[in-house]
């Protein structure tokens, strides 16, 4: 038997062919693309492969921030978290990883919800800046600079898979 997780999904390879599945399926995702505006999606699959094997007792490749300092700037609420978690769930079936391993993997995906998932806007770091950017730019006759991962409360409530339709107004070519 193996030592960990890890070597048990059989290193590498297996996290690098789950993210592939994954981050696909996430850019194609109508509300859930926006957060990744911006990012080059084999930088993303890298990043979290790295930051994984790390997390599973594989080699300490990852000198990233952690995931609550990371993603302190990005409105990330409980249904979008589960979503997303149920977006990986796919991906692991999908890429034919046993159940007790797939069980396992999505533990430690949970057990990383507390440090993303925030109740108001408020909670995010980042987002008055973004605003003072918008409108620097729009006093200046320029640009707004669009918010890459924290929209503002308009979009979000038009954002929330709760109120949108299918795609957002402002992702279908609508002024938001």
């Amino acid at each position: 038997m193996a030592d960990t997780l890890f070597d048990e999904l059989g290193g590498m390879p297996c996290l690098e062919r789950v993210h592939r599945v994954f981050y696909g399926k996430l850019l194609r995702h109508p509300w859930l693309k926006g957060f990744f505006t911006g990012n080059r999606r084999d930088d993303l699959e890298t990043q979290r492969t790295d930051f994984m094997a790390r997390l599973f007792g594989g080699p300490k490749i990852y000198s990233g921030r952690l995931p609550k300092s990371a993603h302190t700037h990005m409105f990330i609420t409980e249904e979008i978290f589960l979503v997303r978690h149920g977006i990986l769930k796919e991906s692991l079936t999908e890429s034919g990883i046993r159940p007790d391993l797939m069980e396992r993997w999505l533990g430690y995906d949970m057990g990383m919800k507390r440090a993303l998932v925030k109740n108001t806007q408020s909670e995010c770091f980042g987002i008055g800046v973004f605003r003072a950017l918008e409108k620097r730019a729009h006093h200046r006759g320029g640009e707004a600079v669009e918010p890459r991962y924290a929209p503002t409360d308009r979009r979000n409530s038009l954002n929330s898979p709760t109120t949108r339709s299918a795609k957002a107004p402002h992702q279908a070519g609508e002024a938001p």
